[in-house]
């Protein structure tokens, strides 16, 4: 019987968040392979260590992301900047799954664009609107049916304790 393992790649997975992530996945299935990239490899090696069934990998989303170097890969996390998309539209492209936890409101417009001309067949979720902002959206639409506004208030709840902060 083929195996049925999975792997995941996790761009700035030795991060503050990556690392959190990477644990978390750690946790619940010591089968799947986790590849922890980012610019600095060598910061990663501890934590791969640690979790076992990890590499780390040699990612910079601002000079560009080839695929091509990775083995297959089921599941794209990107937990950190990702300003022009690489990561999830490299995703899109190539029929892989992909969680984004660190893109701003106002970013998931190219992904949306994209989708209408590229059918998905994977999973894309978007997972991290930083300081509430897909409420920024949500917001920003029901306003177009009002001819004048004079007050929007809008409320987030934070954790006093996120080791990213509050």
């Amino acid at each position: 019987m083929e195996s049925q393992s999975k792997r995941i790649l996790i761009i700035g997975g030795y991060g503050m968040v990556g690392s959190k992530i990477a644990r978390l996945i750690r946790s619940a299935d010591t089968c799947i392979e986790l590849v922890l990239a980012g610019r600095n490899p060598q910061s990663g090696e501890l934590l791969a260590a640690e979790l076992g069934n990890s590499e780390t990998a040699y990612v910079n989303l601002e000079k560009g992301f080839e695929l091509n170097k990775f083995c297959k890969i089921d599941l794209i996390i990107t937990a950190m900047q990702d300003r022009l998309n690489i990561s999830r539209e490299m995703a899109i492209l190539n029929g892989i799954a992909c969680i984004t936890v660190s893109e701003l409101a106002d970013q998931i417009s190219p992904t949306t664009f994209l989708s209408l001309h590229k059918t998905i067949v994977a999973p894309i979720v978007f997972a991290g609107h930083w300081q509430a902002g897909i409420l920024t959206l949500v917001v920003k639409q029901l306003a177009a049916k009002f001819d004048h506004i004079t007050n929007i208030e809008m409320a987030g709840l934070y954790d006093k304790k996120d080791a990213v902060g509050q």
